[in-house]
């Protein structure tokens, strides 16, 4: 069974993803901000860049829902 996330993201086939690699959690709301405004809908940031999870919190609490943050 599918979840919800997966079902929206099989409907949008996002074509293009960002992957922010380095990205710090000072500069992840601007940039997210530029990229999805550019289009993109699918961000991802790498679990080796300084404080990902604080990154990836920033950015699904900064974008509109319909963009995919991880």
């Amino acid at each position: 069974m599918m979840t919800n996330g997966q079902q929206i993201w099989q409907q949008q086939e996002p074509k293009l993803v960002a992957i922010l690699r380095g990205i710090t959690p000072s500069d992840i709301l601007p940039v997210c901000t530029v990229l999805y405004e550019a289009g993109f809908r699918a961000i991802e940031v790498p679990l080796n860049s300084p404080e990902p999870l604080a990154s990836i919190t920033l950015a699904r609490e900064g974008v509109p829902a319909d963009a995919f943050v991880g």
